[in-house]
This record gives C-alpha cells, sequence and structure tokens, in this order.
C-alpha cells in the first residue's frame, strides 16, 4: 500500500502539471502577442518622440540664447540709468548739503552774538587757569624733591642677622605653644562629644 501512494501522482500534483502547462502556454501567447507591439512604440519613438524631443531642446536653446542677450541687454541699461541717476543725485545732494550749511551758518552767527550778548564768565575763567597753575606748580615742586636712591646705600649692611633669628625663633615656638593649645581644645571636644553620645 505504501508503494502504491508513492507511485501514483496525487490528484493536486496531476493539477499542478496541468496549471504550469497553461502557464507556459499563456506566457508564450502573451510574449508572441506583445514583442510586435514594442518592436512598434519603439519604431515610433525612435520615428516621431526623440525627433520631437531634439527639436523642442533646440527651441529651449534658443529662447535661453535670446534671453541671455536680452538680460545682457537689459542689465547694461539699467547700469546706465543707475549711473545718471547716481550723478543727478549726487548734484541735488551737494545742492542741498550746500543750502543746510549756508543756513547753519547763519544760525551760527545767530547763536554766537546771543552768547556775546549773554553774561561773560571772564571769573570761572580765571580761576580754572589759578587752579591748573596751582596744580601745575605742585607737580614741578613734587619732581624737583629729592629722591633716595635704593640702591646708593648698602642697606644690607645694617641688618641684624642674631635678631632675625631670634625672631624667627620666638616665632617657632608661638606656633609651636599655639598648635599644642588647639591640639589638646580639640581632644577635650572630642572627649566632650563621646561622653555626650554614650
Amino acid at each position: 500500500m505504501v508503494k502504491r501512494f508513492f507511485s501514483k501522482k496525487s490528484k493536486a500534483e496531476q493539477v499542478a502539471d496541468t496549471v504550469k502547462e497553461k502557464a507556459a502556454e499563456v506566457a508564450q501567447q502573451s510574449i508572441n502577442w506583445a514583442a510586435p507591439h514594442v518592436e512598434e512604440i519603439q519604431k515610433k519613438v525612435e520615428k516621431q518622440v526623440i525627433p520631437a524631443v531634439k527639436s523642442k531642446v533646440e527651441d529651449v536653446k534658443e529662447v535661453l540664447a535670446d534671453a541671455s542677450v536680452t538680460a545682457k541687454d537689459s542689465i547694461h541699461e539699467a547700469t546706465k540709468h543707475a549711473d545718471k541717476a547716481a550723478k543727478k543725485g549726487l548734484e541735488k545732494a551737494k545742492k542741498h548739503g550746500a543750502q543746510l550749511s549756508n543756513k547753519a551758518e547763519k544760525l551760527t552767527k545767530k547763536e554766537i552774538v546771543k552768547v556775546e550778548k549773554k553774561k561773560s564768565h571772564k571769573g570761572l575763567v580765571f580761576l580754572l587757569l589759578l587752579l591748573v597753575t596751582a596744580a601745575a606748580g605742585v607737580v614741578f615742586w613734587k619732581r624737583s624733591q629729592p629722591v633716595d636712591d635704593p640702591w646708593a646705600e648698602e642697606y644690607w649692611e645694617d641688618i641684624d642677622l642674631d635678631d632675625i633669628e631670634a625672631k624667627v625663633d620666638d616665632v617657632e615656638e608661638a606656633v609651636t605653644d599655639k598648635a599644642e593649645d588647639a591640639k589638646e581644645a580639640a581632644k577635650d571636644t572630642v572627649d566632650k562629644v563621646k561622653d555626650a553620645v554614650k
């Protein structure tokens, strides 16, 4: 019975084989039908589309070249107009500046006349000059005072090394005493804390 099961093709295998054969036939028919159509489309693309695209590309190149020339001409004209406008603006600015300068000069003269009519501050100017003169006198007096040259005398000869050694010993003893006092105070504080914790 086992031999019989493996020796015969099952129905599923038979159906699969049939489907394969039908699919191969349909695929071949599709290829046979599509091949002439693809060739026809390829010929149309080569004869019609590519020349049309090339023609349009040439038209675009010509339009861009014309636009470039037109843009250069426009820039040149705009530069000329800008130069003319700048010169006119400069001349107007000079005229207006001259007018403003004249007005400012007239107003300044009027203000000077007004200031001259006002009360004079001669006393204030005199006091200021007096203070400046006094300050200059103090500066000159300070500079004329003799200055001790620290290199002129040998100060180190006046120093007594025994005194310095004694002072160093005193300082050392004081530091040692203070360190011992601090050590004892720390011990006392530690003992107090230990007693408080117990």
